[in-house]
């Protein structure tokens, strides 16, 4: 079997056992578990409706990032601006965005590197 990440043996190991015995649960199945994790790129609507914008690079960052390939989140229904000075105007079947589902090992693992090597790059991360 290959290692457990990190952030899951520390959440098996010390999370656990601390929501167990001071926390308000009494069972290991009340205590609340991370199941997925869903990573949604979204697509900028184009400026004119005659040229779509291409969807390719969102596709190519979701690949890079959860290392799967994502699938389109697709509009099912045609909707406007609101007012007339607005041109952003969506149409059944444009693509809004690329996602991708992580779960088990894999989650964690990104889970861990977003938290160790991404998110102290954040302003006000603490």
């Amino acid at each position: 079997l290959p290692p457990m990440s990190r952030l899951l043996t520390h959440y098996n190991r010390v999370v656990l056992y601390d929501l167990l015995t001071a926390g308000p649960y009494r069972h290991l199945a009340e205590v609340p578990k991370l199941e997925k994790l869903i990573l949604r790129v979204p697509v900028t609507p184009s400026a004119s409706p005659l040229q779509p914008r291409p969807s390719f690079p969102h596709l190519l960052v979701l690949e890079h990032l959860a290392g799967q390939r994502g699938a389109p989140l697709i509009a099912k229904v045609a909707s406007s601006g609101g007012n007339a000075a607005s041109s952003s105007m969506v149409r059944k079947g444009d693509v809004l965005a690329w996602s991708a589902t992580l779960r088990g090992e894999g989650m964690f693992e990104f889970l861990d590197s977003v938290v160790t090597c991404a998110a102290p790059r954040f302003r006000g991360f603490k």
